[in-house]
């Protein structure tokens, strides 16, 4: 539901379409095929004959990463979404520095830039978390064995008569 208030689909799109680039890599370079496996190790910047399949993009080179999502349409979405932030925090005059009271065509710019950059973030934590949830539990949801048994402890009558007493002494002073 947290995703589905923005425009994210790019966003899946685009770590679905880094996991296929780590797929087909991983499947080329255990091919016993020399050519398609030398192509594969091409697209790394430090190439080795072994198959390990870094699943880093910092391993691969930027002409490799780059044709492989020219091919699939996710900086369309991306930019929608872009646009899409901007003009509801900016308004309709998002385009036009002189309405929003910009001194010029670069502070504009920069507005922009800035505006793209604390979304891409709030979009990046809110990504971590739902994969972080989708993965582990979170514990506000499921207590744990020493959890319950704390519970047991602290959730009697004498400690709810402490703690009253306690708020009771508070605000007698």
């Amino acid at each position: 539901m947290r995703a589905d208030k923005h425009d994210t689909t790019w966003l899946f799109e685009g770590g679905r379409s880094l996991a296929e680039f780590f797929a087909t890599q991983i499947k080329e370079k255990t091919d016993t095929d020399k050519k398609t496996r030398k192509k594969a190790l091409e697209r790394e910047k430090v190439a080795g004959d072994n198959n390990h399949v870094p699943t880093s993009v910092d391993a691969y080179t930027d002409d490799a990463l780059k044709e492989w999502f020219e091919d699939r349409d996710i900086s369309t979405g991306l930019l929608l979404s872009l646009n899409k932030n901007r003009l509801s925090n900016l308004g309709s005059n998002f385009t036009d520095y002189k309405k929003l009271g910009f001194k010029d065509e670069a502070a504009l710019t920069q507005a922009n830039k800035s505006l793209d950059l604390k979304y891409l973030r709030q979009l990046n934590r809110m990504a971590a978390r739902l994969l972080h949830d989708a993965i582990f539990e979170p514990s506000s949801k499921v207590d744990t064995a020493a959890q319950n048994k704390l519970n047991g402890i602290l959730r009697n009558s004498e400690v709810s008569q402490i703690l009253r007493d306690a708020v009771d002494d508070d605000d007698e002073e």
